[in-house]
């Protein structure tokens, strides 16, 4: 099953640009689709739509979530060993390889600076063959809290 985009859709594209899978189509000012064999069903075009419109696999309603609110991916630099898959799986580039200053050997790390690219689509998470990363999501109190 996949995710679907209801008729209440404004067009604003904003489910297309954060779609890793790049199975959303529409045009400005237009009900958008959702191609079902593209569709890898991560939630990421539920969080972003500013009007609600669009339904899970159970067909539950996500809701928009503001940019401070929306979860990101966090990786347990103690326990990654660089292999860079999630790297490499990235759409939009927000993990990067670095040496670990205190271990000697590259780390996958998740610069705050990437985080606001992040659309949280969990592909990093599937590919991770160690599962040291984790979706984080920010509480009331702009602490973070995992998924």
């Amino acid at each position: 099953m996949t995710h679907f985009i209801n008729i209440e859709c404004v067009g604003c594209g904003a489910c297309k640009r954060v779609c890793p899978a790049s199975c959303i189509a529409g045009s400005p000012k237009a009900l958008h689709v959702i191609n079902p064999r593209q569709c890898i069903d991560c939630g990421a075009c539920g969080i972003v739509c500013p009007v609600s419109c669009i339904s899970d696999p159970s067909a539950e309603r996500y809701q928009f979530l503001k940019p401070k609110e929306r979860p990101w991916a966090e990786v347990e630099q103690s326990i990654c060993s660089g292999c860079q898959y999630c790297v490499d799986i990235c759409p939009f580039e927000c993990l990067e390889i670095v040496a670990s200053p205190d271990q000697g050997y590259a780390t996958a790390l998740a610069f705050n600076a990437h985080k606001n690219q992040c659309v949280s689509c969990k592909l990093c998470v599937e590919v991770c063959p160690k599962e040291t990363i984790s979706i984080v999501y920010p509480d009331a109190g702009g602490e973070k809290k995992s998924a």
